[in-house]
């Protein structure tokens, strides 16, 4: 049950069974009584909205750690591929070197085995040729140890050439390899950088999350606190009420008819029982039901079309509340005890038409149907209870 509801649970409890006469001392410590509550009330309002307000903010910042997390598995797995990048890169490097180090001994070999060959012919001199093209059989074997001679040594020269070559395409893929290390290893610094920048935010936003979890239970604690005193105020006016009460009360007919004419079971919006409070959420007992109206013939609408709706006494009895406070719980509203421990309660009026000690008759007047308090639209909160217990008013209809 809500704050306002126990508060007006607790009146409508009592004040049920409240004499047509009261008297002015009863009255006034009763309404200073509703006043205490109607303080603790807005109290708790306060606090709610406070901490329906500290719900989105932790929302909020749980959204920018989940971005956040996101971002830094984003960081992270870009990290690991670039360290895997570097690590065959570096592996790469190691191949090459060990590739030109295998070009170079190959080359070594080479050269020197050309080496000596030219330092034999140097010191042989040009007989040794003369002597393979002089043995010649005939011309023809002539031009062929001629053209072998040529042959080899344009082989050695274009051997060499190659070797050098590969060499200089293996230092020069060795250099980009380097290279693309350096990049890579200077990309992931960069990508550290932002994972830890990423990490101080995270840290920074469980903080405050922290801070806003703790003011979350401690406005919590407070309403807690104050719908504590609330019931104890309820109490009060309770003990209050069943020590000036009366059983009879003289134009009730026992028999409650519908409160808002022209507007019925099909306008019902919201049923007796358990629900998820329309403004501060989470699941509430609905002590009562909501009867709507068109927007069109509420006095608050901008479309207001000059024609309220009316909200008649459900049977005869004493106004023994007539007022309220238009920004919480109830608004304007209206108990009727029609003895016998039966009252009714009518709440979120847009205007009040009889006063406290007021007798009524079933069908007359007492407002205009509104949306004073905590309330998202236009409609009458109605509730019945018998002996201060309320009930579902589908009951009796």
């Amino acid at each position: 049950m809500s704050k306002s509801f126990r508060v007006f649970v607790a009146l409508v409890v009592a004040i049920s069974l409240t004499i047509p006469l009261l008297t002015p001392a009863f009255a006034n410590e009763i309404e200073e009584k509703e006043q205490e509550l109607n303080d603790i009330e807005e109290g708790i309002e306060r606090r709610r909205s406070e901490t329906n307000q500290l719900e989105r903010d932790i929302a909020e910042i749980s959204d920018k750690i989940s971005k956040l997390d996101g971002q830094l598995k984003q960081q992270r797995d870009r990290i690991n591929k670039l360290n895997s990048d570097i690590q065959n890169t570096e592996a790469k490097i190691k191949e090459t070197d060990i590739e030109i180090a295998e070009t170079e001994e190959f080359l070594e070999e080479t050269t020197e085995h050309l080496e000596t060959r030219l330092v034999t012919m140097y010191q042989q001199g040009s007989v040794g040729y003369l002597e393979v093209l002089l043995n010649a059989a005939s011309f023809s074997d002539f031009l062929s140890r001629f053209n072998a001679l040529r042959t080899i040594a344009e082989d050695d020269r274009r051997l060499v050439e190659e070797i050098k070559e590969a060499r200089d395409f293996l230092e020069v893929e060795r250099q980009k390899q380097v290279e693309r290390k350096e990049s890579l290893v200077s990309m992931r610094a960069e990508a550290q950088a932002v994972e830890q920048r990423l990490q101080a935010n995270r840290r920074e936003q469980d903080s405050l999350s922290a801070k806003l979890h703790e003011k979350k239970s401690f406005t919590q604690a407070r309403i807690a606190q104050k719908e504590q005193a609330a019931k104890d105020v309820e109490k009060k006016i309770e003990r209050l009420i069943r020590e000036n009460q009366q059983q009879n009360v003289v134009n009730a007919t026992g028999q409650f008819i519908w409160p808002v004419p022209g507007y019925g079971f099909d306008w019902v919006t919201s049923p007796y029982g358990y629900r998820n409070h329309p403004i501060s959420g989470g699941q509430r007992l609905h002590t009562g039901i909501d009867i709507g109206i068109p927007r069109a013939r509420w006095a608050g609408s901008p479309g207001f079309n000059g024609n309220p709706v009316d909200i008649v006494a459900a049977d005869g009895g004493v106004v023994v509340h007539a007022g309220g406070n238009r920004s919480v719980g109830y608004g304007l509203y209206v108990i009727i005890d029609h003895g016998g421990g039966k009252s009714t309660l009518y709440a979120h009026m847009h205007n009040i038409s009889v006063n406290v000690g007021q007798e009524v008759s079933q069908g007359q007047s007492i407002g205009h149907v509104g949306s004073t308090g905590a309330s998202t639209g236009p409609h009458l909160h109605y509730e019945i209870r018998i002996n201060g217990q309320h009930t579902n008013p589908m009951n009796y209809y």
